[in-house]
C-alpha cells in the first residue's frame, strides 16, 4: 500500500473520501508542568501546562493540553486538548506518578479547535506537588479531498463602476469612502442619521473629530470583508470604539477586543488598560492586571504609564498587591 492511503472513513459523522498520515508522541513531563490560574467562564481555575509540544518528525505539528475545573476543591478536572492543525483524530493515554491510565480517543476538525472530556483526571494527581505525566499519543491527519471555497468579500461582489461610493468621512484633509446603503445596513446610528433630515443625509459627509484616518480606513474596510495586517494597536483600539459608537453588530466588537487580548504586551498594556477600564471590559482588565502584576517595574517606568487615567493607573498597583479580585 501506498504511504498515502485513499481510505472511507466515517469522520465527524459523514462519510468523507481523505488521504491519511500518522505520527506518534511519547513524553514524559516532569517537574513544574502546572500552574494555578484564574479564568474566566466556564473555568473559574485551571492548571496550564504553557508551551505547545511539538510532535517528533513532523514539521511543526503541535498539540497543548489543559486542565480545568470549576471549583479549588473539585474532585476531578476536565481536559482541554488542542490540535494546530486539523482534521485529526487523536487517540492514547496519560498517566501520572499512580500509573492510572486515561484514555483519549477524540476528533478535531478544524486548526486550534479545543476538545473539553469531563472529569478526565481525579484531582488527587497533584498531591504531588511536582507530578509526573506521561503520555503516548497517536494522530492521525487527515487531508481533505474536497476543496474549500473561500467567502467572498463585500467589495468583491460590488461593481463601484455602478454603483460607486457615496458617503465621505472627512478626516481632516483625508477622505474615506464608503457606500450608504451599507453603512445604513450595519449600523442603526447611520440609518438614523440618514433617514432624517442632517446636514449629512444632505451632503453625504461625515466630518469625523474623535478617530484618526487609520481607524476610519480599518474600521471601513473591516466592513467590506478586507483583512488587516499592520494595524497598530492603537488602531485596533480606535476601531472598537467605531464599533461601539456607530452601534455595530456585537460581534464586531467582540473580534476587535478579542485582537487586544490576542496581542497584550508590556509596551501596548497602558493603551489597552484604558480601553477596558473605560468600557468596563471585565476580561480584558483582568488581563492588563495580570501582565502588569508581572511587569510594573518595567511599565510603571514607560511614559504611557505616566500618561495613563490616574484612576486607571492607581487600580493597576492597587490590583497589584491584591490579585485575587479578579
Amino acid at each position: 500500500m501506498p504511504g498515502e492511503l485513499d481510505l472511507l472513513f466515517k469522520l465527524f459523522g459523514r462519510e468523507t473520501s481523505c488521504s491519511v498520515k500518522r505520527f506518534t508522541d511519547d513524553r514524559t513531563i516532569r517537574g513544574d508542568w502546572y500552574e494555578l490560574l484564574p479564568f474566566d467562564a466556564p473555568y473559574s481555575i485551571y492548571f496550564s501546562y504553557l508551551p505547545a509540544f511539538v510532535v517528533p518528525n513532523t514539521t511543526g505539528f503541535e498539540w497543548k493540553l489543559r486542565l480545568g475545573t470549576k471549583r479549588e476543591d473539585a474532585m476531578a478536572y476536565d481536559l482541554l486538548f488542542t490540535v494546530g492543525q486539523s482534521p485529526v483524530r487523536v487517540k492514547g493515554y496519560f498517566y501520572f506518578n499512580n500509573d492510572v491510565r486515561n484514555k483519549l480517543d477524540i476528533d478535531l476538525d478544524f486548526p486550534d479547535c479545543c476538545r473539553v472530556l469531563p472529569n478526565f483526571f481525579d484531582a488527587d494527581f497533584l498531591d504531588n506537588q511536582k507530578p509526573t505525566m506521561h503520555c503516548h499519543l497517536e494522530f492521525t491527519l487527515f487531508k481533505r479531498q474536497s476543496a474549500i471555497v473561500q467567502p467572498m468579500q463585500l467589495d468583491e461582489l460590488i461593481d463601484e463602476a455602478d454603483n460607486p461610493r457615496d458617503v465621505q468621512f472627512v478626516i481632516g484633509d483625508k477622505i474615506v469612502r464608503a457606500h450608504r446603503s451599507i453603512l445604513t445596513t450595519v449600523s442603526p446610528v447611520f440609518r438614523a442619521m440618514f433617514n432624517q433630515d442632517m446636514i449629512e443625509a444632505r451632503t453625504n459627509r461625515i466630518n469625523i473629530v474623535d478617530f484618526t484616518y487609520e481607524t476610519i480606513r480599518g474600521a471601513i474596510d473591516s466592513l467590506y470583508g478586507k483583512s488587516i495586517d499592520d494595524a497598530s494597536i492603537d488602531t485596533v483600539i480606535g476601531m472598537a470604539k467605531f464599533a461601539r459608537k456607530y452601534e455595530l453588530a456585537e460581534t464586531v466588537v467582540q473580534k476587535l477586543e478579542k485582537c487586544l487580548e490576542e496581542n497584550l504586551q508590556d509596551t501596548n498594556v497602558c493603551a489597552i488598560a484604558a480601553y477596558a477600564w473605560e468600557h468596563e471590559h471585565q476580561h480584558l482588565r483582568y488581563l492588563c492586571s495580570w501582565l502588569f502584576r508581572d511587569n510594573h517595574g518595567e511599565i510603571t517606568m514607560t511614559d504611557a504609564f505616566q500618561k495613563l487615567d490616574r484612576a486607571v493607573a492607581m487600580d493597576l498597583i492597587y490590583q497589584r498587591y491584591n490579585s485575587n479580585n479578579y
